[in-house]
């Protein structure tokens, strides 16, 4: 796939503020990207103001999801011990190097979870258990910790102030990311403290920067339903639907409109995934239609242009694919599944979405062209103009 200038720009902005100050090396990389464009000594430097000025500055909608700078602060966060005594550890639940007392201080150097890094005068870098120093017992794999709770849709820098760094960021189509937490095993530990997940994966649209579906990797789970829904922290209820690949649930929890227990093989004994979606998947299938459709003709490209009309007032789409068909006079000149563009179809509103096509223009007479336009997918996000959660 080829990048354009501002995939550049946004991959780098993502990697500038994602990691701490000793991932510099992932940084580099990006900005040998850049180099490579041909751009004049004075064209990299305006870009490179322009970006670090945009990160100093406040939250811009349309720039993708990063994360906030780690950069060294002249007044360091503390936190202090709220319990009469607990253990240091090595790693996250792992082995004991230590004991602290109620009141003494320390620097905090990260949370994950319900586990803190802290820096100790005589440990180094060592982890304590999050409640111990004040902080809220929570769940990594709640769906209300990642998606939000009832109407409420999460920010995802809220979910990382919790959760920590990701392992990685995937942008998985034009304006949507997904951030990867691994949890696997490392120095006797996991990087959660827990080995009841493998993985999880929180998808975030870069506009609202709001979570809207998070996907949890089991290791994999025996049990039943109610066993599972109990680890999710959710109520043993009857589900919408059960077959060989899933038990779905619909509208069963607040604030998800979809939760599917994926089934390993057809194993009705055990589950091997979890994902929880906070809008329909397949909701743009009854709201969004095509209502015009063309061919535009250059010297060295061919694009279609489709303008799409979404009739839901209550959720906007993103990252549309299509299957197209060109035919000349009679004849069928071929088929391509286009996508997924960028561009944004808001709630209520229409847009025009712009699908380069893989074909030779000027083999095409267009006076005979004709084409068809068939709509096979598209991703629901959360809608600028609704949202409930307060900034």
């Amino acid at each position: 796939m080829k990048y354009s200038l501002a995939t550049h720009l946004q991959q780098l902005l993502i990697h500038l503020k994602q990691y701490k100050l000793d991932n510099f090396k992932s940084k580099n990389q990006h900005l040998r990207k850049i180099m490579t464009l041909n751009l004049s000594v004075k064209s990299i430097a305006l870009i490179l103001i322009f970006l670090i000025a945009g990160c100093a500055g406040p939250g811009r909608k349309t720039k993708p999801p990063a994360l906030e700078e780690q950069q060294e602060k002249e007044i360091q966060e503390t936190v202090s011990v709220q319990v009469e005594r607990e253990n240091l550890r090595q790693n996250p639940n792992g082995d004991k190097v230590g004991e602290v007392e109620l009141g003494q201080t320390f620097v905090m150097v990260q949370r994950r979870g319900n586990w803190t890094q802290i820096q100790h005068p005589t440990h180094g870098e060592v982890w304590i258990w999050s409640p111990s120093l004040g902080n809220e017992r929570v769940n990594p794999m709640s769906p209300s910790l990642i998606l939000g709770k009832a109407k409420e849709y999460r920010n995802i820098d809220s979910v990382v102030s919790v959760l920590g760094h990701p392992t990685n960021v995937e942008e998985m189509a034009p304006g949507l990311y997904i951030y990867h937490y691994n949890n696997q095993w490392t120095s006797g530990s996991t990087r959660f403290g827990t080995d009841r997940f493998t993985q999880l994966k929180v998808w975030v649209d870069a506009t609202t920067k709001r979570t809207f579906r998070y996907e949890i990797e089991l290791p994999p789970y025996n049990g039943d339903a109610a066993g599972l829904l109990s680890q999710l922290g959710l109520r043993d209820v009857k589900a919408s639907g059960n077959d060989f690949e899933r038990s779905r649930y619909e509208r069963k929890f607040p604030g998800i409109e979809r939760l599917d227990l994926l089934r390993p093989n057809g194993d009705f004994r055990k589950f091997s995934s979890v994902v929880a979606d906070k809008l329909i998947p397949d909701r743009w299938q009854r709201m969004v239609i095509v209502t015009d459709q063309k061919a535009k003709q250059y010297e060295d490209r061919m694009e279609i242009v489709v303008t799409l009309q979404n009739n839901d007032s209550k959720i906007a789409y993103v990252a549309p694919v299509i299957d197209v068909t060109l035919v000349e006079g009679r004849a069928k000149v071929g088929s391509w599944r286009l996508g997924p563009v960028p561009g944004r179809l808001s709630a209520g509103n229409s847009a025009e979405f712009v699908f380069p096509v893989p074909f030779d223009p000027t083999a095409l007479d267009f006076s005979k062209l004709g084409v068809n336009v068939v709509m096979s997918n598209m991703i629901a996000v959360p809608p600028v103009e609704k949202l409930l959660e307060k900034p």
